[in-house]
């Protein structure tokens, strides 16, 4: 039942965002909707890097204890706070050096940047809060707070560009505004959840934190990378008109990863109370054969999604949708296995993984984008999707080869 929930819910608030496409794609030109995307692509590489993982760790010590002391929580916000403060003085520091080097890129580089590191610093605090809602079982209000999320960073999206006639701004203010709002309220939520222990937590409490945030910190950039960085070379190397080409499509193809978010949630949890049950084998295999079914229909449907939803100039680069539906596809299964890894806490190696598939597909993203452009980029991207994905599936294949073999023996 709570699958069912989440795969719904999760559907549901992702169809919010879809709705901006036939908006912004019609309104904006394809040059705003590029800076558009570039601005967030930024941001959902400042989210991982600011939150170093905290989101993760209080819900794995939420899901073994049931509880959350009031200590553990401040001192882990404190080395969140910390951290932010260190990463915020560097981006002020070399302000200027973005302004001058990526002017050509865009003018509101020097302007948004420390704005979007405020805004990741609030959606640490909102995406904890919501993760708790997992491990604590309570799909409902899970699914609430996020739909309401979505709902209030549309409406505010849709004021700021109908009334102030904003362009690309509109959007980028409207997650800043948004991720702040909720983060204040998140705050709130926590305070109401925590418990005041009577003993003191032990200091091995924050080297833990530490260990854990910094050891996945690699793996959550070059993961975020490994999405954004085929968007990143197209600005840097192409035009903003070419990146809102492949924005639309990625898009496009993003629905079998909302797909995939819907089912991790319950994955997760049933993965987690008895990793090595045979029953797991069997949920994986149901779910990996559902990810093949929902790609299959994406690639029948995109004609449909372009004529409904795509405005007339953007409709250019319908070739690359079915390289970047694969690359998707590889996403997902490549999150099935990854549960494994995480579930070890073999997290240095999760980053190792992704890190290597991160530099196959930055070489071959520069290599082919040149010589073949927009198609060249989506070719680097599924390289390095696909190597993610075998990497990772060999290592938890040995992991679980061993445990069995071993409880065999």
């Amino acid at each position: 039942m709570n699958n069912i929930i989440y795969l719904f819910g999760t559907l549901l608030n992702a169809g919010i965002p879809f709705l901006f496409l036939p908006i912004l794609s019609r309104l904006l030109t394809p040059n705003q909707y590029g800076e558009m995307n570039l601005f967030i692509t930024l941001y959902s590489l400042a989210v991982p890097l600011i939150s170093i993982g905290i989101p993760g760790y209080l819900y794995l010590r939420y899901f073994d204890e049931k509880q959350l002391p009031l200590q553990l929580l401040k001192r882990c916000f404190f080395i969140v706070g910390l951290w932010f403060l260190f990463v915020f003085l560097i981006c002020i520091s070399v302000n200027g050096i973005l302004e001058e080097t990526l002017s050509s890129i865009s003018e509101n580089i020097h302007f948004y940047a420390p704005l979007l590191l405020v805004a990741a610093l609030f959606n640490a605090i909102f995406t904890s809060r919501l993760q708790l809602f997992t491990a604590m079982n309570k799909p409902v209000k899970f699914l609430s707070f996020q739909i309401l999320y979505t709902s209030i960073l549309f409406i505010i999206t849709l004021f700021l560009l109908f009334k102030f006639d904003m362009n690309f701004d509109s959007r980028i203010r409207a997650i800043i505004i948004t991720d702040i709002a909720f983060g204040i309220i998140s705050v709130y939520l926590l305070g109401k959840l925590v418990k005041i222990s009577k003993n003191e937590i032990k200091p091995q409490e924050g080297k833990d934190f530490l260990l854990f945030g910094f050891g996945i910190l690699p793996h959550l950039l070059a993961a975020v990378l490994l999405s954004v960085v085929d968007k990143l070379v197209i600005s840097y190397y192409m035009s903003m008109e070419n990146l809102a080409v492949y924005a639309i499509a990625v898009q496009y193809t993003s629905i079998l990863m909302i797909f995939m978010q819907g089912v991790s949630k319950e994955w997760n949890r049933t993965f987690l109370l008895n990793p090595y049950a045979k029953e797991i084998n069997r949920k994986a295999i149901k779910y990996i054969l559902a990810i093949i079914s929902v790609g299959i229909i994406l690639f029948l449907s995109k004609d449909m999604f372009y004529l409904l939803f795509v405005g007339e100039n953007l409709r250019k680069g319908f070739d690359i949708v079915n390289i970047l539906l694969l690359s998707q596809l590889f996403h997902c299964l490549y999150m099935l296995a990854a549960v494994q890894i995480t579930y070890n806490k073999k997290t240095h190696v999760l980053s190792s993984l992704t890190v290597l598939s991160l530099i196959l597909n930055i070489i071959f993203s520069l290599y082919w984008v040149e010589e073949h452009g927009l198609v060249g980029v989506a070719y680097a991207t599924l390289l390095g999707m696909f190597s993610k994905f075998f990497l990772v599936s060999l290592y938890v294949f040995k992991l679980r080869y061993s445990y069995y073999l071993l409880g065999s023996n």
